[in-house]
């Protein structure tokens, strides 16, 4: 699920960062949709279209990437 778009993404690294570095790119297909300072920015954007057929990533040298994972707690008495 979306190869496509990191593919695009992995492939204009180096001039996003040259030209966007610390935005948000915006990646549907093979379609660079825009550039936003912020996360929140970028996905109000795309909100009409469904999750998970879209990229949002910020433009960060491979060294500062990081992966934000969500997960629960659940405490047990």
């Amino acid at each position: 699920m979306l190869e496509n778009e990191y593919a695009v993404y992995d492939s204009h690294r180096a001039e996003f960062l040259r030209d966007h570095k610390d935005e948000f790119v915006v990646i549907k297909g093979e379609l660079i949709i825009g550039f936003f300072k912020t996360e929140h920015e970028a996905l109000e954007h795309m909100k009409e279209e469904q999750l998970g057929t879209f990229l949002v990533q910020r433009c960060v040298t491979i060294d500062n990437e990081t992966a934000h994972y969500a997960s629960r707690v659940v405490a047990f008495a």
